[in-house]
């Protein structure tokens, strides 16, 4: 205990904060540390200190990734040529184009044989 302070009467006769120098020790509590209390808590320490590493990639990576521009994603890691990245675009957009049209033959063949009015 560092420092008592008096409330109510006590307040008036004794004044307002005492100060314990050296700390006081709480009542109950024993003097000197147990040794598998000193163990745990040192092993807590070392997990909080980073010798426990499991769970710290993902802080750290994350950490990372804040820093630069989410935007600038930096130069392509891919080796193929203009070319073969055009086509690979071109292939993207016609099977997109693709399943676009073939969602929307299901949604209107699912109607009429729903029996239900669309407007087409």
């Amino acid at each position: 205990i560092v420092a008592t302070a008096a409330l109510g009467s006590q307040q008036e006769q004794n004044g307002n904060i005492q100060v314990h120098d050296p700390p006081l020790a709480f009542p109950g509590m024993p003097v000197e540390e147990e040794d598998w209390v000193r163990e745990e808590r040192m092993k807590l320490k070392a997990r909080r200190n980073g010798n426990g590493r499991r769970g710290n990639r993902r802080k750290r990576s994350t950490m990372r990734k804040k820093k630069g521009n989410n935007g600038d994603r930096g130069p392509s890691r891919s080796r193929d040529s203009p070319e073969v990245i055009a086509r690979k675009r071109a292939e993207r957009a016609a099977k997109r184009e693709r399943l676009a049209r073939e969602a929307a033959t299901a949604a209107i063949t699912a109607a009429l044989d729903g029996g239900s009015d669309i407007a087409l």
